[in-house]
């Protein structure tokens, strides 16, 4: 299973720890030159209690939290009125779901979007079916060896252990339309180590037609543009120090820099958000907060720098507000609020 063969990958490397120099990386030198604040979260008195929630995303007042508990993978909590509905059995029958998944809402089409990282599969359900627990009416499109992907304006997009590069572009019915091989310039022939190196989370701007990649332990944010039929890189942003590219590049000693270079990433009208850890492997003072990345979705360019508490785990974005999963004091999770300022007015 790729989701296995990949767990098993990032063991055999997680343990060649770097021993390099400690200085300052290239994104703390370089985030100094942007607008920073911080922002605290409230927490949401949600009645139903969390098991280990991953991802979240807003659609009307409802959340949408990937959570398994028990037998369920899907937590649909409505804000306004307390009420909620788990759905979404975890097996290989009828209407059920392969674990571990990642959901994303499309509020054009009022949908719930959930893909199967297992098995490459992903579904479209009507929101409305799934706070009914209707789980049988669902439109599915198989995107091949992927590990993540994102519904688009052109259809789908998928990062996953593909022979032939590391990201594929699929029409609304499934066809596939573009292969790209991000990082053919270091030569890598084999498609586990390649995605291993190299792969990252990703999310859609529907207001720029763009989406970007948030690396797991690379240095680049990538922001690709659709033009003249394709997918093109119209910008990256550093926010590594490019260590693991070198020890790439020379194919010798190659160790892993990082360990959750991006946590979790977003997008709400002319932004991304990413979030940031860049603690090292290695280190034993661990900071005391992580970092949001604020980019134009339109240019790439990053605009402010928000720091948060370092429990954050999962964020979005929805009507000026971020929500973002939370680990409290005694262990237990929580969801929490904050209101955004407006960047456009700044």
């Amino acid at each position: 299973m790729r989701y296995t063969s990949v767990v098993f990958w990032i063991g055999c490397l997680a343990v060649l720890l770097s021993t390099t120099s400690c200085s300052k990386s290239r994104d703390e030198r370089l985030w100094g030159e942007y607008a920073e604040s911080s922002l605290v979260f409230q927490p949401l008195p949600i009645t139903p209690l969390l098991g280990s929630p991953y991802s979240i995303d807003v659609i009307d007042s409802v959340l949408v939290i990937a959570d398994k508990v028990e037998d369920r993978t899907l937590l649909l909590y409505n804000m306004k009125d307390s009420t909620y509905v788990r759905t979404l059995s975890i097996g290989n029958g009828p209407g059920e779901v392969v674990f571990p998944i990642d959901v994303s809402v499309s509020s054009q089409e009022r949908a719930v979007n959930v893909f199967l990282r297992q098995t490459g599969e992903f579904r479209t359900y009507p929101f409305d079916n799934l706070l009914k627990d209707r789980l049988s009416e669902y439109r599915s499109v198989d995107l091949g060896m992927a590990d993540r992907g994102i519904q688009t304006s052109e259809g789908y997009v998928a990062l996953g252990i593909y022979e032939d590069g590391l990201l594929r572009a699929y029409d609304p019915k499934g066809a596939l339309r573009q292969k790209e091989d991000l990082y053919a310039e270091y030569g890598i022939d084999d498609a586990n180590e390649r995605y291993l190196l190299f792969q990252g989370m990703l999310s859609f701007n529907r207001q720029g037609n763009c989406f970007a990649i948030a690396p797991s332990w690379a240095s680049d944010v990538l922001f690709y543009r659709y033009a003249d039929g394709r997918w093109r890189e119209y910008h990256r942003f550093q926010i590594g120090d490019g260590s693991l590219e070198k020890q790439v590049s020379g194919r010798a000693d190659l160790r892993i820099h990082r360990i959750n270079q991006c946590e979790s990433i977003c997008s709400s009208q002319n932004y991304f958000y990413v979030l940031h850890d860049g603690n090292r492997m290695d280190s034993v003072q661990r900071k005391d907060y992580r970092s949001i990345l604020c980019f134009d979705a339109f240019t790439g360019e990053l605009e402010h720098v928000y720091r948060v508490d370092p429990t954050v785990c999962g964020i979005c974005v929805s009507n000026q507000k971020m929500y973002a999963l939370l680990i409290g004091e005694d262990g237990e999770y929580t969801v929490g609020v904050t209101a955004l300022d407006d960047l456009s007015l700044n």
